[in-house]
């Protein structure tokens, strides 16, 4: 039984009819790209166009990924914290005029920072970049960010497809570029080679060189393939954010009526809003006892992504100054919940928590 992991492109995915799920949005003002960082990498373009301030505020606890698009534009980085709650209010009274706000809506919850910036747009006028990567499939009621940024290679099989979304007309005047054909290349094989056990070494092999060699290069935005379109335009979104709201729910039961895992795992959350989809279930573990967890589920073919190694944000400050942010990414777990689980999978995944905490 395996759980977790990077989406496999299987062939009843391929041959079931087209369902034309696409997410299009409502708003004039929109365009598909390849991955997260060329959307980010877009709206930043767009700002420079519009005289904004190189000054951005970035979220401390974030991928590495998100600080490329404005390192490369020459943007002046600083970081602030939302310490170990997440998704929670704060005071935004450091923020200067005509400069760029970025925050995240973890895990597919609503970010209630979303209030902060109401208030704070009251005293000062600034630019807000929302990203909804983790909450592809969440629908937030606000219209408070001048730009939304989305991914779906997160909740779907397909190799890329991002979408960013402007409250005003984008002043793009150049074209994207052609589609990178060796990245796709290789994320497509290696998806397909993951239906085959056998070929683990093989698969995850081709998806850490492509993402690699991704990370290393500069950013061009370019267009999203028609291969990811087809693959999106086959999946049942509904379907799809009803299952993964049932295993979250399902995780977060079981947890909560297992004494024992209860006092050694804390669930970062322990309710969904209507409007909410999960990317995946985040626990806090012990610091010292979190690779070894993530270890011996991996042994039970239990694959759990790490949000996220900030070196490169600790290499940039002094770590002390975002102590509850980096102890924060040091204990953290996501549990899987996604779309191919069903209650047999989850159930294995209870008991094999449950069974490795009480070993080690």
């Amino acid at each position: 039984m395996r759980i977790g992991g990077d989406f496999e492109i299987t062939m009843d995915t391929l041959y079931q009819p087209s369902l034309n799920s696409m997410l299009l949005s409502n708003n004039d003002y929109y365009v598909w790209t390849d991955l997260g960082r060329s959307a980010i990498y877009l709206a930043i373009i767009d700002l420079i166009k519009k005289g904004v301030k190189r000054k951005a505020y970035l979220p401390f606890y974030a991928c590495h990924s998100i600080l490329k698009a404005f390192d490369e534009l020459d943007f002046q980085i600083e970081f602030y914290s939302q310490e170990a709650k997440l998704n929670h209010q704060i005071d935004l009274s450091f923020i200067e005029e005509n400069s760029v706000f970025f925050y995240i809506n973890y895990f597919g919850m609503e970010n209630r920072i979303s209030e902060s910036i109401k208030y704070a747009k009251k005293k000062r006028s600034f630019y807000v970049i929302e990203d909804c990567v983790q909450s592809a499939f969440s629908i937030f009621a606000h219209h408070l960010s001048d730009y939304k940024i989305y991914s779906f290679r997160k909740f779907l099989a397909q190799a890329d497809g991002a979408l960013l979304i402007s409250k005003k007309p984008l002043y793009l005047n150049s074209s994207l570029a052609q589609i990178n054909s060796t990245f796709l290349k290789e994320q497509t094989y290696g998806k397909i080679l993951r239906n085959e056990e056998s070929l683990t070494n093989l698969y995850l092999n081709l998806l850490k060189k492509s993402e690699y060699n991704m990370d290393h290069q500069k950013i061009i935005p370019k267009e999203m393939s028609a291969f990811s379109k087809f693959l999106m335009n086959q999946e049942n979104i509904q379907q799809t954010s009803e299952r993964r709201r049932e295993n979250w729910y399902l995780l977060l039961h079981n947890i909560n009526q297992n004494h024992f895992l209860r006092s050694c795992v804390e669930p970062l959350f322990q309710r969904l809003e209507n409007c909410e989809v999960p990317l995946g279930f985040p626990i806090r573990v012990n610091q010292q006892k979190r690779d070894i967890i993530l270890k011996e589920l991996r042994n039970k073919e239990i694959f759990c992504p790490v949000h996220w190694d900030l070196s490169e944000q600790t290499n940039r400050i002094n770590k002390t100054e975002f102590e509850k942010d980096y102890n924060l990414s040091k204990s953290m777990i996501t549990l899987p919940i996604d779309q191919r689980l069903s209650q047999v999978h989850i159930y294995y995944l209870i008991e094999s928590l449950d069974e490795i905490v009480r070993r080690i």
